[in-house]
């Protein structure tokens, strides 16, 4: 068996000569080791905060869900406790329209309604006696708009056949105020108003059988005057209760008394 022999003197050569590269590799590998270790640990990290970031974005949107499922029931409680809108329609009236005094200014043209209170004249946005939030919304020649709570409706005036049928002569018949025959309409010269001319409603026999001719024009009523604006709406008002009156008119430029009475046309 031979002895191994270690030559000191060439060992510390060597080192001698290679000690460079030995302090390197001894610092290298150190560092190198040190390199592998803290990507390892940051790699652990990111994965453990992935990780992470997975379960909190689960649970956020498992809020999420039940904060909507929150407000959707919220929503539902409020509709539940809100009450249903309903629509309520407007009531019919009890009214009948016996009359329109038409004018080309629809400020002057009057309605000559019949309600509870019984026969009145009323101008355009005057208020039905009796019947709250029910006005006269428009009046035309042979219409009325009504508003009710909101609502129009439409009354309308039909002027009866020249020829008038077996009921419509009963009708006839029954009628006992003036307004049921004469259509007046007040008459202006240079914006004053100076009377009232009148027109037959329905069958003009009837009219003329009352005293009055085409182009009439009133210019009294039993006592009211009918060139100021007042005595004109209470001259009217009744005409729609009276069933005989007494008529100054101007026919022809000259003034003629009148004395009519439904009792003529009967």
């Amino acid at each position: 068996m031979k002895k191994m022999i270690i030559d000191i003197d060439s060992q510390i050569i060597w080192l001698h000569k290679h000690s460079q590269q030995l302090l390197c590799a001894g610092v290298f590998l150190p560092t190198l080791l040190l390199f592998i270790c803290s990507v390892n640990t940051v790699c652990e990290s990111i994965r453990t905060a992935n990780a992470t970031s997975i379960s909190v974005t689960a649970v956020t949107d498992k809020v999420q869900v039940n904060l909507n499922m929150d407000d959707g029931s919220h929503e539902v409680s409020l509709a539940a406790a809100k009450p249903a809108t309903t629509t309520v329609a407007p009531t019919s009236l009890a009214l009948t329209l016996t009359g329109i005094i038409a004018s080309d200014d629809r400020v002057f043209s009057q309605a000559i309604i019949t309600s509870q209170g019984g026969p009145r004249n009323y101008n355009q946005g005057e208020y039905i006696e009796g019947l709250s939030n029910v006005f006269i919304e428009k009046i035309d020649i042979n219409t009325v708009s009504i508003n009710n709570n909101g609502t129009s409706q439409l009354m309308t005036l039909l002027d009866e056949d020249p020829t008038p049928s077996s009921q419509t002569q009963e009708q006839t018949k029954k009628a006992r105020f003036l307004s049921d025959f004469i259509i007046s309409n007040p008459v202006y010269e240079n914006e004053k108003l100076t009377g009232v001319k009148l027109y037959p409603r329905g069958a003009a026999s009837r009219f003329t059988r009352l005293g009055f001719k085409f182009g009439d024009i009133a210019l009294k009523i039993n006592n009211h005057i009918l060139s100021e604006p007042e005595e004109m709406k209470a001259a009217l008002n009744e005409l729609g209760t009276l069933g005989a009156a007494q008529f100054t008119v101007l026919r022809n430029s000259n003034e003629k008394l009148i004395n009519a009475s439904t009792m003529d046309v009967e």
